[in-house]
């Protein structure tokens, strides 16, 4: 808007695989949650609470944009930044680790931060409700982490926001 002549351009080939990927990485959650947390749990999946479709869908935007923008944008930039100042590395010459680092460690808070979303579910934590969290989050957060480092925001938003509609609405609605 503000430069006419300079368009974003958005590729429908990422713009796929964001959605694709996301629905294959639901797809490994449910059947992680399905075959080994549940049991592990002792709580099985048709038998925790599941909140309305409506509901889910308006987390898949909360979780899209908001959690994107805290995690990705600021969380994943911020260490990448630090990672950069300790070491004094310019803009040209950060390594691609910084960039791993920074997505590892972005997943598993992005785990964390959905700990009070568990405790919801389950009433209390226990070490394996806790992994169960982070790995069943990281998984996805890696990718939104990868997308947001290669390809931008945008990607890393939209595949989220896909994500969220296949676990919570589209699927949700198909196990209950």
């Amino acid at each position: 808007m503000v430069y006419s002549k300079t368009r974003v351009h958005i590729s429908k080939k990422w713009l796929f695989n964001s959605i694709v990927v996301a629905l294959i990485a639901s797809v490994m959650i449910i059947l992680l949650d399905l075959f080994v947390f549940s049991p592990l749990i002792g709580a099985p999946l048709n038998q925790l609470p599941s909140p309305n479709w409506w509901q889910g869908l308006l987390a898949s935007l909360y979780g899209g944009i908001t959690e994107e923008i805290m995690l990705r944008l600021f969380g994943m930039t911020f260490i990448v930044w630090l990672l950069a100042r300790i070491t004094k590395k310019e803009k040209d010459n950060i390594p691609n680790s910084f960039y791993y680092v920074a997505i590892f460690l972005t997943a598993i808070i992005f785990g964390l931060g959905h700990l009070p979303a568990t405790i919801q579910v389950f009433g209390d934590l226990s070490t394996i409700i806790v992994i169960r969290a982070l790995v069943l989050n990281g998984l996805l957060g890696l990718w939104f982490g990868y997308l947001y480092w290669k390809k931008g925001l945008e990607y890393a938003m939209i595949a989220h926001m896909s994500a969220d509609i296949f676990l919570h609405v589209l699927f949700a609605s198909i196990l209950n």
